[in-house]
């Protein structure tokens, strides 16, 4: 789950304040005094919550955060449900928005993005979580990686020559650095 960055009204300090008041939205005090120019000696009412950046990335200040304790049959049901609607997917993360926990056990979500078996679990970056946790459930992600790359080659898909590795590694870096 993500916590995105918001700052919480207390009807004394202006937006400014909440947001330099705040560790996180701090670090984003570049960007955020642009996109609220027009609004940062606005004093939002007690108890009024302001989402600061509407997009999911530890770079724009938000929180990963493990609720595996939430997983239910029903929502599996539902992953499951999403995932065959994608041809040759059989692993990965989504991410997604979901009005409540009950929309998301039924499927009723947003998919922003399907990111394949290169991305890691985000639930391993948990404020406080242990290193040695997130370590062993990296191992647990890259076996499940390997045990289904091995069950698809039985099956006939052939592996990736190492050329063909890393052609793909030079794409994937020449789309996202620049």
């Amino acid at each position: 789950m993500k916590k995105m960055l918001t700052i919480e009204g207390d009807g004394k300090r202006s937006l400014q304040e909440l947001i330099l008041s705040k560790d996180r939205a701090k670090l984003q005090w570049e960007v955020l005094q642009v996109t609220y120019a027009n609004r940062l000696n606005e004093v939002p009412a007690k108890g009024t919550t302001i989402e600061l950046v509407p997009i999911g990335n530890h770079c724009l200040g938000t929180t990963f955060l493990n609720h595996n304790h939430l997983i239910t049959p029903e929502l599996s049901a539902s992953f499951d449900r999403l995932s065959k609607q994608v041809d040759g997917f059989y692993f990965g993360r989504y991410d997604l928005r979901a009005a409540s926990f009950e929309d998301l056990e039924k499927g009723n979500v947003k998919v922003m993005e399907l990111n394949g078996c290169g991305a890691e679990p985000s639930h391993i970056y948990h404020p406080g979580a242990s290193f040695f946790k997130a370590m062993a459930d990296l191992f647990v992600h890259w076996r499940t990686i390997y045990s289904i790359s091995a069950a698809n080659h039985k099956k006939g898909v052939p592996y990736l020559s190492l050329k063909e590795g890393i052609q793909i590694y030079k794409r994937f870096k020449a789309v996202t650095t620049s």
